[in-house]
């Protein structure tokens, strides 16, 4: 944010009353805030909103996936609070958990279908065989 886009943004803030809460920051260095709800200068209230400020990103750059997905949820209020650090790295130990989990059982089905597969071509084999010598008797 350039100097002129800063300085307009503190003026508003000051004529409209709006009041920006920091509520949290992600590891990535994104800021989180909340403006709560209240009225302007001409008697209308404005409702609540939720912001992040992006680290070193323009608009145009942003892409999904630059916002932690527990941010984003807070963000589109499908969350009421804010998600906390602890609760983003639990949240990831348990998607590596699930991640070695499922590794396990791709390799449980892959050697159950091998040894079917291994297991329907013997089958296949003695089928084939016995039908052989009944064909030349």
């Amino acid at each position: 944010m350039g100097w002129s886009q800063h300085l307009f943004s503190s003026l508003w803030r000051v004529l409209t009353k709006e009041v920006k809460q920091h509520v949290g920051t992600d590891q990535f260095g994104n800021k989180y805030y909340y403006i709560p709800e209240y009225k302007n200068w001409r008697g209308q209230t404005v409702q609540e909103r939720r912001i992040v400020e992006v680290v070193q990103k323009k608009e145009v750059d942003y892409e999904i996936g630059d916002i932690p997905a527990e941010w984003e949820a807070w963000i589109r209020r499908m969350r009421k609070i804010p998600p906390t650090m602890e609760k983003i790295k639990y949240l990831e130990s348990e998607i590596e958990e699930f991640k070695v989990l499922v590794v396990e059982w791709c390799l449980v089905i892959i050697r159950t279908s091998v040894w079917l597969w291994k297991w329907l071509f013997i089958l296949g084999r003695e089928t084939s065989v016995d039908e052989g010598k009944e064909l030349s008797s």
